[in-house]
């Protein structure tokens, strides 16, 4: 992901968060929202302390929507992670999109088509072409923009009632935003329903890597590192990882510039 590269460039050049993150010509797109998927597991059942985890990752390399779906995300699957039901888990990453914006605005949007086709017999696919038509930008489209690809999940979540074999589907079916769309969408119905609604035939087909992008990585079992992750402590308050460590007003806190006498743009 460019944002990722750009993140990585701006912490050799000396730079650290919020200016690696605010200083990123991709700072709007949803590589922090797939990262929050997992992160909210370190804080199930705690929406906020996982939305402060994900945000203070997401400043690495993202800003504006780039952390507010972050937030959303991380949110969401904590809630989910509890034992909460689909509506419950949307609403609660709704709780974390701030007035004004354009995630937000669309997030409002998606969900609010999605619970009107909740009777639709077709389920999340009735929805496919209102959100290509309505919420994926056709004129200048970035299929990994946070504003399109989390509202979109979010949508087809609720469309399909956390039934993960019809949220991926879905979501695959709107090419613009398949690249994230169908990865956040599952993550949504998975914590949703766990393990055991996950189709035994995409489990067995998806569990071990086989190390394409990166080849360490090849015959690593995706159901065996999800078990760590689930054991994994969340650091001591106060400690190296804090959650506010970028800043020293909280992890909501507006990223400060680089140049305290010259104000950050707004976004």
């Amino acid at each position: 992901r460019i944002s990722v590269r750009a993140g990585l460039g701006n912490l050799a050049a000396g730079l650290r968060p919020p200016a690696t993150g605010h200083d990123n010509p991709h700072y709007f797109d949803d590589a922090a929202c797939v990262r929050a998927a997992v992160l909210a597991v370190a804080h199930p059942g705690d929406p906020e302390e996982a939305a402060a985890l994900a945000e203070f990752d997401a400043r690495y390399t993202q800003d504006g929507d780039g952390v507010h779906g972050a937030r959303a995300m991380a949110a969401a699957i904590a809630v989910a992670l509890a034992g909460a039901d689909v509506d419950t888990v949307v609403n609660a990453a709704l709780a974390q999109l701030p007035e004004g914006t354009e995630i937000a605005r669309n997030a409002a949007h998606a969900v609010r088509l999605a619970r009107e086709f909740a009777d639709e017999p077709a389920g999340a696919f009735a929805l496919v072409p209102v959100l290509e038509h309505q919420i994926v930008d056709h004129v200048y489209s970035y299929g990994i923009a946070a504003a399109e690809t989390v509202p979109v999940a979010l949508a087809l979540a609720t469309a399909a009632r956390g039934e993960i074999a019809q949220a991926i589907p879905a979501a695959a079916c709107l090419s613009r935003v398949a690249d994230s769309a169908p990865a956040l969408a599952g993550a949504l119905t998975g914590a949703i329903g766990s393990v055991t609604a996950v189709p035994a035939g995409w489990r067995e087909a998806c569990r071990t890597l086989a190390g394409c992008a990166l080849p360490r990585l090849a015959g690593t079992d995706l159901v065996e590192l999800a078990g760590l992750l689930a054991a994994t402590e969340p650091a001591a308050p106060g400690g190296q990882f804090r959650h506010d460590a970028h800043n020293g007003h909280g992890s909501r806190a507006r990223p400060r510039p680089l140049d305290p006498a010259v104000p950050s743009r707004p976004r």
